[in-house]
């Protein structure tokens, strides 16, 4: 009876950990954080890629980011779901399921740094963060 006991605990940690991430560019931040390692699952598009598009292809889907499968993003127990303007009324459902989310909105590139330091203190990546969001800085101020 204890080995199916900690069979069933061990098990539940290895599906209860992660960022199930319905925002393609919330999925590109993360990789470019060096976090992908926390990523769960992954919400697809239809017409654009996610890069590194060789890594996020390998990932678990749990639809599009239009249309996700709520049934998969609940089966995967994550610790938050991050959505994007696209996703809508999504937090609103995973809200009644007992998930939380985080949604993202970008307008301007201060919303984009803006939404890097958000996914960077959730994944621990702060310094990261800080560092993308200098290169980012250069590049728009010689436009």
């Amino acid at each position: 009876m204890k080995k199916i006991l900690i069979a069933l605990t061990a098990a539940s940690f290895v599906f209860a950990k992660g960022l199930v991430v319905l925002d393609p560019a919330a999925v590109e931040i993360i990789y470019a954080l060096g976090a992908q390692d926390q990523i769960a699952a992954i919400a697809t598009t239809s017409m654009s890629k996610i890069r590194p598009q060789a890594e996020t292809e390998k990932l678990p889907s749990v639809g599009t980011y239009v249309k996700p499968n709520m049934e998969k993003i609940v089966e995967l127990k994550p610790d938050l779901v991050i959505t994007s303007f696209h996703s809508a009324g999504v937090s609103e459902n995973l809200q009644k399921l007992g998930l939380k989310s985080l949604a993202m909105d970008a307008n301007s590139t201060a919303d984009i740094c803006q939404n890097v330091k958000k996914v960077a203190a959730i994944v621990k990546k702060e310094s990261e963060a800080d560092k993308i969001c200098a290169q980012m800085d250069g590049i728009f101020a010689d436009k």
